[in-house]
């Protein structure tokens, strides 16, 4: 058998290589205490090196709760790359925060401190998007997931501060063409409510579903993630759910599945 010659290969990969650590090289790598900059030094190829060395000592400076604040833009924008630009897509909202695209490309925006959904819709370079309120929801909406997925989602999942709903859709649609269901009712808030919803469905009976999600489960067990995808059946959840301190707050069973949410119980004074 006659093999195929494999240098020019080979080659191609070094000069890649080659010009990929030609780039690195030419970054600008700030140290020290110029590491630690503000965003008017930050740029594409600009990298802040900060080392243990460069740290605070522990309890240099006293605590404080220096809360975000909204501080007018004077022109500034955010510095990109040769070649792309940046420009205001649309403004104006009320604490605007999660924002998922739809298969046909609408971004729906989640205005939390309005309490509704925007479908914002392109209208090409340089011109405002079309702004639709897709629903208004219960306080805070924050988490928006299309079910199910793929490019013919029937509904729009809205997560909120004290519930989970969903609406009647299809792709293209502007505004819900239907009430809202209730999902979850009752989640406790008011002050961790960023609530984010992740819609999953998979047949019970495909042992490769279950194995995928126990090898997921396992690799951000290693990676000491915080976020875990439970499997059926709903009494290893709750089984789960104690191991690990939480508690039932919500335990609605259906005919196909059951929607299950949990809550860490708040410290014991003293």
């Amino acid at each position: 058998m006659k093999r195929k010659p494999v240098v020019p290969i080979a080659v191609a990969f070094v000069a890649l290589l080659g010009t990929a650590l030609a780039a690195r090289a030419a970054d600008t790598v700030l140290e020290g205490k110029d590491a630690f900059g503000d965003y008017q030094r930050d740029a594409p190829g600009v990298l802040h090196k900060i080392t243990v060395g460069d740290l605070p000592q522990p309890f240099a400076s006293q605590s404080s709760r220096n809360f975000p604040q909204l501080a007018p833009r004077n022109g500034a924008m955010p510095k990109v790359p040769a070649g792309f630009s940046v420009s205001i897509f649309a403004e104006g909202f009320k604490t605007p925060r999660e924002m998922k695209i739809a298969p046909n490309g609408d971004i729906f925006l989640a205005e939390s401190g309005a309490g509704r959904v925007h479908v914002l819709r392109s209208n090409g370079p340089g011109k405002p998007p079309t702004d639709t309120v897709f629903a208004e929801v219960a306080e805070r909406p924050f988490g928006i997931s299309f079910f199910p997925a793929g490019p013919n989602p029937k509904f729009v999942y809205i997560a909120s501060m004290n519930e989970v709903v969903r609406f009647p859709y299809e792709v293209g649609d502007t505004k819900a063409r239907g009430p809202k269901e209730m999902i979850v009712p009752n989640l406790p808030g008011p002050v961790h409510w960023t609530r984010d919803v992740l819609v999953m469905s998979f047949p019970k009976a495909r042992w490769w579903t279950r194995a995928l999600l126990k090898i997921g489960n396992l690799l951000l067990r290693v990676t000491r993630r915080e976020f875990q995808v439970f499997v059926h059946p709903p009494e290893q959840i709750r089984a789960n759910a104690e191991r690990e301190g939480l508690r039932l707050r919500v335990d609605q069973p259906g005919r196909f599945w059951e929607v299950t949410a949990l809550e860490r119980p708040a410290p014991a004074a003293g």
